[in-house]
């Protein structure tokens, strides 16, 4: 049996002018941002320690490819290695790897990516680890680093261990290195869930008996959103027919609004004592017709900067799910730069700087598109000039912001950090506007 959380490929069409000659077909190279590194944490009973798994993502379009013939290659090497409390290095390892494609749309596609894991074995202690990607083709390198703890794992009491995010899960075995509890378990290694209308939120753990006594355990499990209200609650109790108890779980997302969640696994014993608990966070992201159906007040909430007053209550009064994203769907027709073609390219830059917004200006509990920069990036795009001016004891920080080609008007934009909590607010003129 298959269960599919994701897509592993998506071909995206595009065309490429054919030449005798090797010629280098994509221009971006890889950024800590796209580089995914994530990491869970499960007891080995073999070699009885700690095994530390950790996970990677690379994705094709942050490669480099070179075109060889009617052939697309990109090769790239994966450095992993532990540091000890002392920062000295005591495990790594190095992967080197080759990527050949026949078709110039997969050297390009945000949908076609590499998913790859390492086992380390730890004795208890805390560790660095320092995760290190070279592009062979254009010499560029990221590096990413982290700290973790390995527990000790044959305790009197019941003991969980580390969360996956599962991606998707297959009872083939074909990956060797993706194995558990005899099935193969790709990880979500970007701990991104959501974006389609059906999705479902899958991840596994481990329960160890350990030295205890005990013949049952209760588990309870709680989704926290952002400010730690509990979204979802189930508990059962499992009965131990062996030294390790599997959990493969999942739970559906609909009606689950975007932002981050915590997911946090407790185990309690007698008479309802509380003996371990793991938590982890992660996101959901809704496409913009997904959030209609599944969170329709953010989603009318994010036409403010573009809909007019009137527009937002009349969909606002709408109630039913297919009236809802037939009123979005006429919204965005009636702003198509190109109606009869297949993108709406307003609706498309819309979304696509909103998303920018999250990733960079979330502060504290509030999404980037709700902040004054966000704002001010979603209105007018990627501005022509920022200048930054961090913190000094005299000053608060600030940023200006300058458009030098937006409608007739230059416009300059003054945001200033006003608390020191990286939440920079917008003074006046609010519309930029000086002269």
């Amino acid at each position: 049996m298959r269960i599919f959380l994701g897509l592993f490929c998506l071909m995206i069409s595009f065309s490429v002018q054919s030449s005798g000659q090797t010629i280098i077909t994509n221009k971006r190279s890889v950024t800590a941002s796209e580089f995914r590194v994530d990491y869970s944490e499960f007891y080995d009973i073999l070699h009885k320690k700690s095994r530390l798994e950790i996970y990677y993502q690379i994705y094709n379009s942050d490669l480099l490819f070179i075109r060889d013939g009617d052939k697309f290659g990109a090769k790239y090497s994966l450095s992993v290695s532990i540091h000890d409390k002392n920062n000295i290095p005591i495990i790594s390892e190095t992967r080197d790897k080759e990527i050949i494609v026949d078709q110039y749309s997969r050297t390009m596609s945000r949908a076609d990516f590499r998913t790859g894991q390492l086992d380390f074995y730890l004795s208890p202690g805390k560790y660095k680890v320092e995760c290190f990607l070279l592009d062979n083709n254009s010499k560029k390198s990221v590096k990413k680093t982290f700290n973790v703890t390995a527990h000790k794992f044959d305790r009197r009491k019941p003991q969980v261990s580390g969360i996956e995010f599962v991606f998707a899960v297959d009872s083939v075995i074909y990956d060797s290195a993706f194995i558990k509890s005899g099935m193969t378990i790709i990880p979500n290694v970007g701990r991104v869930y959501g974006e389609d209308t059906a999705s479902v939120f899958g991840y596994y753990f481990e329960i160890y008996k350990g030295k205890s006594k005990a013949e049952k355990v209760l588990i309870e499990t709680r989704l926290l959103d952002r400010k730690l209200k509990t979204m979802h609650f189930d508990s059962v109790t499992v009965a131990f027919d062996g030294p390790i108890i599997a959990q493969l779980r999942q739970i559906a997302l609909r009606k689950f609004k975007g932002g981050e969640y915590t997911l946090e696994i407790i185990l309690k014993g007698y008479r309802g004592r509380s003996v371990d608990n793991s938590k982890k966070t992660f996101n959901i992201y809704w496409s913009p017709e997904a959030m209609v159906l599944n969170d329709y007040k953010t989603a009318v909430r994010q036409l403010k900067y573009i809909a007019v007053p009137s527009e937002m209550k009349e969909i606002e009064k709408i109630s039913s799910s297919e009236e809802r994203l037939k009123a979005w769907e006429k919204f965005w027709d009636s702003r198509d730069p190109t109606p009869g073609t297949i993108e709406n390219e307003a609706r498309l830059s819309y979304y696509y700087r909103i998303e920018q917004a999250n990733r960079r200006f979330s502060v504290m509990r509030r999404d980037g598109w709700q902040t004054d920069r966000g704002m001010i990036l979603i209105m007018y795009g990627e501005p022509d000039q920022i200048e930054d001016y961090p913190f000094e004891p005299n000053n608060r920080a600030y940023q200006i912001w300058s458009y030098y080609h937006v409608d007739s008007k230059p416009r300059e934009f003054l945001f200033i950090d006003e608390w020191n909590n990286n939440d920079f607010i917008l003074q006046y003129p609010y519309d930029g506007v000086r002269y």
